[in-house]
């Protein structure tokens, strides 16, 4: 697979990469870059995080690292991108982290068992061997990566958004039932918030559940069944939630609220993003080494430009107009995030 700097490409370089293919099977360059970030981290915050827990796989903070003692990629998945990466600055209590860990900022707390260390503020004394004070071209290549993922998981998550229910998916009385190789399941938060139990089959294919509303707080009593199987398969896609609370609940599948703040206090299986996190719970991963792994290429508009007043534009046009808006949003919003980090 394509290391993150190739494939997080964005503006004129989408458009030129799809450009260069016919293939209508072939994904679009965001989208490849939304499901390469899926694939590599457990967890993916925009901005700050408050976590008393664990991930056991890859994570990647936008903003800050903060809160009591919390362990990271406690699995040790390697081959990949860093184990931990924090935008901003470490603070509270020591962490536990495996692999290589990237801090931006300043590191004000220990930080242990990576197997490297790079900061590029000033950090406290660690233990091993680290290095310190890497400076503004270190810390700005994390701002950069923050930023194109950040654009690729926006549009990819305002893209899903459109997609119409498929024949054979179908939701009623808290079942979740699936037919094909691509399925797509619409519902509300009030749809979620109002279960008491939750059953899902999906069979072998990948499956979108795209869940409308801003709010999401779980009942206490919910029960999620079937769920161990198909965390790798699923995209819960919160694409307007401006809070998502899962409570005490565990939850199954890869959770992609990228306006949300986050809560949870039982553990998520799958892949996960959020605007910012308060984590009082776990975040697993399906397997050894690999999150979300479903296969995006049978969805559409994903997999072919749209028709647009009867005529169906160039791969090129549609692929830069998809990026200029991915741009757009990303900017408006990173923009208070990277002026707090500048101070």
């Amino acid at each position: 697979m394509l290391g993150l700097k190739n494939a997080l490409v964005i503006g004129g370089a989408v458009a030129t990469g799809f450009a260069g293919s016919a293939n209508a099977a072939e994904l679009l360059d965001y989208v490849a870059a939304a499901q390469y970030t899926l694939s590599q981290y457990n967890l993916v915050v925009y901005g700050d995080v408050d976590s008393t827990s664990e991930a056991e796989g890859r994570t990647f903070i936008g903003g800050n690292l903060k809160g009591a003692s919390s362990n990271w990629n406690i699995n040790g998945v390697t081959g990949g991108e860093a184990g931990l990466t924090v935008v901003g600055n470490l603070t509270g209590n020591a962490k536990q982290a495996k692999g290589a860990i990237k801090i931006g900022g300043n590191a004000e707390t220990q930080i242990n068992n990576g197997s490297s260390l790079q900061i590029g503020g000033t950090s406290v004394g660690q233990n091993g061997s680290y290095a310190a004070n890497l400076g503004s071209s270190f810390t700005q290549g994390l701002i950069d990566q923050r930023n194109s993922i950040t654009s690729s998981l926006n549009a990819f998550s305002s893209v899903l958004s459109t997609l119409t229910a498929t024949a054979g998916s179908s939701f009623s009385n808290g079942t979740f039932a699936t037919g094909g190789a691509a399925n797509v399941i619409n519902i509300s938060t009030a749809d979620l918030n109002n279960l008491s139990n939750a059953n899902i089959s999906v069979g072998g294919g990948t499956t979108i559940i795209n869940v409308s509303g801003k709010n999401l707080s779980l009942a206490s009593s919910i029960n999620f069944n079937g769920g161990e199987g198909i965390a790798s398969k699923v995209i819960w896609n919160f694409y307007e939630a401006d809070t998502i609370d899962f409570g005490s609940k565990k939850w199954y599948g890869t959770v992609l609220a990228p306006k949300a703040e986050g809560h949870n206090g039982n553990y998520i299986l799958g892949s996960a993003v959020f605007s910012s996190l308060l984590s009082r719970g776990e975040f697993h991963i399906p397997s050894a080494s690999s999150n979300f792994d479903g296969d995006l290429t049978g969805f559409t508009p994903l997999t072919k430009p749209p028709v647009v007043h009867g005529a169906v534009p160039e791969p090129a046009t549609w692929a830069m107009m998809i990026a200029g808006f991915g741009l757009v949003g990303g900017a408006m919003r990173r923009r208070p995030a990277a002026e707090k980090l500048a101070a």
